[in-house]
């Protein structure tokens, strides 16, 4: 089964998340270490040397730096090597049901129930679209198939609204969503340049369904 889209694609900063990510974490955490370092230092029996405001302040900004510096950094080369493993099919991150195939292609992506994302793999075949669901979701997180192939519609819808606030702070370009409809359903999913992968899907849909005789809606 091969990958729908080249790996370099996962790893691109599109909605500026990474960029804005070192900012809102040094703030928040400079000005957690600052109010706690009042509170404690200010109650500290005995303490030889109170720090002045100026002190305390620094104390905000140094933490916040570094913070904001290393947190960020981490966090997305752990990002990185789990997107690395889940591209590359890792059987103890992602198991694709062998009763559902065969399937020719496969796209990591994340479907977006409502503001709350599933992250997984979308299957694409004759047999229609299946998405299952990475290991590390939830035990209620399950596989479903979006069916059938002749009745699929392929499309781009916008980020929802209901982004909370911390959300918006992180997240200053959000970005479009590839969406599936079939039959009375419709899903939504974060991939990599939403309409480039949407274009994409819908040639390979075409592809497949010439193999099978029929001419999928676009």
């Amino acid at each position: 089964m091969r990958n729908l889209l080249p790996l370099d694609a996962y790893h691109r900063d599109e909605s500026g998340y990474w960029r804005r990510m070192p900012i809102v974490a040094g703030t928040f955490f400079g000005l957690a270490m600052a109010v706690g370092s009042y509170f404690i230092l200010g109650n500290t029996p005995n303490l030889l040397h109170p720090r002045s405001p100026g002190e305390i302040l620094l104390i905000g900004i140094l933490s916040g730096l570094f913070f904001g510096a290393l947190f960020p950094l981490s966090l997305r080369h752990k990002l990185r090597r789990f997107t690395n493993r889940l591209y590359s099919g890792d059987e103890g991150l992602i198991r694709i049901p062998t009763t559902e195939g065969p399937f020719d292609y496969k796209l990591p992506c994340n479907w977006l129930q409502e503001s709350v994302g599933v992250g997984g793999v979308l299957c694409v075949g004759r047999s229609g679209l299946l998405f299952v669901p990475h290991a590390l979701n939830r035990r209620s997180a399950t596989f479903f198939r979006m069916a059938p192939l002749e009745q699929l519609q392929v499309g781009v819808s916008k980020a929802p609204r209901s982004l909370s606030l911390l959300q918006r702070m992180l997240v200053p370009h959000p970005p479009s969503l590839l969406e599936i409809r079939w039959p009375s359903e419709v899903a939504c999913f974060v991939v990599p340049q939403a309409t480039t992968t949407a274009d994409l899907l819908i040639r390979v849909l075409h592809d497949l369904k010439g193999r099978s005789g029929q001419a999928p809606d676009s």
